[in-house]
């Protein structure tokens, strides 16, 4: 698995897509806000853990549960009656943190660079909705999150839905072309072994200038000739 800036191989003309994960790359988590807000709520951190591992959550992922049913199952599975809507709305959306500026201009300078910037993610609509109004990139092309693909990173499907999605006027990508960047080594293992080039962000520890120049980019912000 490659990392940070390690040397990456996307064929011999270089990227022509950045694919970008959302949650721990373009946004910010804040896992201790989260976890405070369902406190306060009174969930207990085992109940809500067992949510966030079961079936419900994976469902409202995959877009299998309507955004009017959620709260309701909230409220039943959390022991959570009488609660608003808004309220466990903002609860769950308590994990989505700022945007990452330097991720987030790195993204602009990549497309007014001429490459491609897509997005890749398993989120909710929910999430979604809260991030995108944080995030001051928002020209992806293509868009691939996991409640409108009815699939999650790292099933194979996700990265041949990628393949095939964006601007029907553009032409299609070849694997090799795109570079994958996510925070998380089975999502990146799982694209490899589709083709993909792929980089590891570290969100503690991003190397930003080792990808600035891995896609070409130079310090004034004009693409490189690959």
């Amino acid at each position: 698995m490659h990392r940070g800036s390690d040397p990456l191989t996307a064929g011999p003309e270089g990227p022509a897509v950045l694919l970008l994960d959302l949650g721990g790359v373009l946004v910010h988590l804040d896992e201790e806000a989260f976890q405070a807000a369902w406190a306060r709520l009174g969930v207990a951190p085992g109940a809500l853990a067992r949510f966030r591992a079961g079936p419900r959550r994976r469902d409202w992922e995959l877009g299998r549960i309507p955004a009017g049913e959620f709260p309701r199952l909230l409220r039943r599975d959390l022991g959570l009656p009488g609660w608003p809507a808004e309220r466990l709305r903002a609860a769950w959306n308590a994990l989505i943190g700022p945007a990452d500026a330097a991720v987030a201009s790195l993204a602009r300078r990549a497309a007014a660079g001429g490459l491609r910037v897509g997005l890749l993610s398993n989120t909710d609509p929910w999430h979604w909705e809260e991030a995108l109004g944080r995030l001051p990139f928002q020209d992806f092309d293509p868009l691939g999150l996991s409640f409108d693909l009815a699939a999650r990173k790292p099933e194979e499907a996700v990265y041949r839905h990628v393949l095939a999605a964006g601007d029907p006027e553009r032409p299609r990508p070849r694997p090799e072309q795109i570079l994958f960047v996510d925070d998380k080594s089975e999502n990146l293992e799982a694209a490899a072994r589709s083709g993909y080039a792929v980089w590891r962000h570290d969100p503690a520890a991003p190397d930003l200038a080792g990808l600035e120049a891995r896609l070409g980019l130079e310090e004034d912000g004009g693409p490189l000739e690959f």
